[in-house]
């Protein structure tokens, strides 16, 4: 286990960045005992949680119904585009609100991820 720790010292080191442990949280399969994730925990110095869902608005998780995850794309850029219906804004104004927030989310989702073509 301390294995582990050191992989992330190097890395620490390596890379010039530094995990803030007060931050960090540590996700186990259901199929390792209690005793090893609490070890592992107390080792590294970081919190554990049973089910971590979110990462930088991103899932942490993609199982088989990779629709059901990413749908929550689709509904955070409609729900944005619904907020903006309300305001008066010139077509130029709506076109430079498209280029820098809409665009900006599902780049940086497929940067991180192959979409499904059905939700492009």
């Amino acid at each position: 286990m301390n294995c582990i720790k050191r992989i992330m010292e190097t890395l620490d080191r390596a890379s010039g960045l530094e995990n803030n442990l007060d931050k960090s949280i540590a996700v186990f399969s259901k199929n390792i005992p209690e005793s090893s994730k609490k070890d592992l925990a107390a080792i590294l110095g970081v919190k554990t949680e049973e089910k971590h869902t979110k990462f930088l608005g991103l899932p942490t998780m993609v199982g088989r119904s990779k629709r059901d995850v990413f749908d929550g794309i689709k509904d955070q850029i409609w729900s944005k585009m619904q907020g903006w219906a309300t305001k008066k804004l010139s077509q130029v104004g709506k076109a430079m609100l498209i280029e820098s927030v809409l665009q900006d989310l599902p780049t940086f989702v497929m940067s991180c991820f192959l979409l499904l073509d059905t939700l492009l």
